[in-house]
């Protein structure tokens, strides 16, 4: 059996055990290229969302045609959410997940064999406690992926990973690939042929085939644009899927044109875990862009239009305090009953250093409640006001202006630098 094939089926069975982790810890950042392909309006305090879910095997190719993964994790199309909108993103995006779930994933043998015995072996390898550090979350890019809300596919696609970096040397000297697969989707092939799809209606995933796909397999179409959303499936096969209001159905089709069948069962996810997990996670990976100088002008454009602004100024008494570093930090919404505070900090922070009369401002401040923290020229100490609630809101669009903040006065509390 050659490599590939018992990396394919080893991928199947990873895939079926894999099923059962909760859709609830797919994490999606950054999308670098393309905004937005699609606008649904959200009707209610639910959203639902029709998206793919598929299961993602990155793979080097060594010599010969010998293949070796050393990843895999399900994920789904990424989107955005801003007031009641939810945008498809893509082409470009991360995929960020808990360390944890990636030890577990060590941890799957199988029931044994030849197909489950290499794919957790190479896990193991990718694994290795001298090379791999746990962190919080873990961040995998993944290649030209192209969301659409109309179809998902069971298929595999050949994708280069690093294109950019790797067609600046030569489009000929392209050696590591992503395939795709859906739950169920072992499949076996040798070579660099192109792939097709068997779809209704306009092609969309280049370089991809399922002629040599078994089944079972499924695949659900929305005909776009829409108006709202209605439902949300997952087939407890790899897919989740949202229906949306006045949407029509298509079916991936094997080579013989019969229909796949497909069950569906109900899923509902909040439109606040979608803002948090998704909107703040694009908007970190624009931020990374931004940092690195690869800024897209799609994701400029995400900048301009939700970015707002801030400016103070900080005085002790009557004097100003010039020098000093401010540092603002985004909010989220506290989780759970018990949480002492309505806010929690989050990780995105924002800091600048006061002017010679003790002014300060902050531009393209992504939209959301604030926290701010002073640091004083000859101090390591952080201070802030005592209360819980945020000291400011930035708006999309808007440029506000804060009240001085006096020091002197006995509000603040301080922690160590």
């Amino acid at each position: 059996m050659s490599a590939l094939r018992r990396f394919a089926l080893g991928a199947a069975l990873w895939a079926s055990l894999a099923a059962a982790s909760s859709a609830a810890e797919v994490f999606l950042v950054g999308c670098q290229e393309s905004f937005p392909a699609v606008v649904i309006e959200i009707t209610s305090s639910s959203v639902r969302l029709r998206v793919p879910r598929l299961a993602v095997a990155w793979m080097v190719e060594d010599s010969g045609d010998q293949a070796y993964p050393y990843r895999l994790r399900f994920v789904s199309v990424p989107h955005e959410t801003t007031g009641r909108l939810v945008r498809s993103l893509g082409d470009t995006f991360d995929l960020v997940i808990p360390s944890a779930e990636i030890a577990r994933i060590a941890n799957i043998d199988g029931p044994g064999g030849e197909e489950a015995y290499p794919m957790s072996l190479w896990i193991d390898q990718f694994l290795n406690p001298v090379e791999y550090k746990p962190r919080d979350r873990v961040r995998l890019r993944v290649i030209e992926i192209r969301p659409y809300l109309d179809f998902t596919m069971e298929a595999a696609q050949k994708v280069a990973t690093d294109a950019r970096e790797k067609l600046r040397e030569s489009p000929e000297k392209f050696e590591e690939y992503a395939d795709l697969y859906s739950m169920g989707a072992g499949f076996e092939s040798g070579g660099r042929w192109p792939y097709n799809p068997a779809v209704e209606g306009e092609e969309r995933w280049p370089y991809v085939s399922i002629d040599t796909l078994p089944q079972p397999m499924r695949s659900a179409a929305a005909a776009l644009p829409v108006a709202g959303v209605s439902e949300v499936l997952d087939d407890g096969r790899g897919f989740l899927i949202v229906k949306v209001e006045g949407a029509t159905n298509r079916r991936l089709v094997p080579s013989n044109g019969a229909p796949v069948p497909g069950e569906d069962e109900p899923l509902q996810v909040t439109r606040r875990d979608l803002e948090w997990i998704v909107a703040r996670e694009v908007r970190r990976e624009i931020e990374r862009q931004k940092a690195s100088g690869e800024l897209s002008p799609a994701g400029a454009a995400v900048l301009a239009r939700d970015a707002g602004s801030v400016a103070g100024r900080l005085i002790f008494g009557d004097e100003p305090l010039p020098g000093c570093t401010v540092k603002a930090v985004l909010l989220v919404p506290s989780e759970g009953f018990l949480a002492a505070s309505s806010w929690t900090p989050g990780q995105e922070e924002y800091s600048t250093v006061t002017a010679a009369d003790g002014s300060f401002a902050f531009e393209g401040l992504p939209a959301g409640a604030y926290k701010l923290h002073y640091r004083q020229a000859d101090s390591t100490a952080w201070i802030r006001r005592m209360r819980d609630e945020p000291d400011f809101a930035v708006e999309a669009g808007k440029a506000a202006r804060l009240q001085p903040v006096d020091l002197r006065r006995r509000i603040f509390n301080a922690t160590g630098g």
